[in-house]
């Protein structure tokens, strides 16, 4: 184990740093199609990686703006919601409320361990 020197430590929470960068990729990837091009063409890939941004863009719109009453939204939450409405499929806002509850429940207690495990290992108290 290194001594937790200064530079050890900026090492540490420079590491820490890079979920935040890589995260919009993998949204992007796995929700708005961005690995899923089959473009032959410079013009093709263009217009695919547009929609795509776009997409990506409307989901951040989202996010940001429901932040305060959904805090766990995210961007597969927001391509479950557009599967349930954009088709027309009769279903009821109260049970898109309630399946995206049920998913918040799921999800908060890993949040909540990462947390208390970077909490742990020092590497919150590097970010103040």
């Amino acid at each position: 184990m290194l001594p937790a020197t200064p530079r050890t430590k900026r090492l540490a929470f420079t590491q820490t740093l890079r979920y935040w960068v890589e995260r919009p990729f993998q949204d992007a990837k796995n929700q708005c199609g961005l690995g899923g091009y089959q473009a032959r063409g410079w013009l093709a890939w263009h217009r695919h990686m547009s929609l795509v941004m776009l997409a990506v863009l409307f989901m951040l719109e989202q996010r940001l703006k429901n932040r305060t009453d959904i805090p766990l939204l995210s961007c597969a939450d927001i391509a479950t919601l557009l599967k349930f409405v954009l088709p027309g499929r009769d279903i009821t806002e109260y049970e898109i409320v309630r399946q995206l509850e049920v998913r918040h429940r799921k999800r908060r207690p890993s949040i909540d361990f990462a947390y208390r495990k970077q909490q742990e290992d020092g590497l919150l108290r590097l970010a103040t």
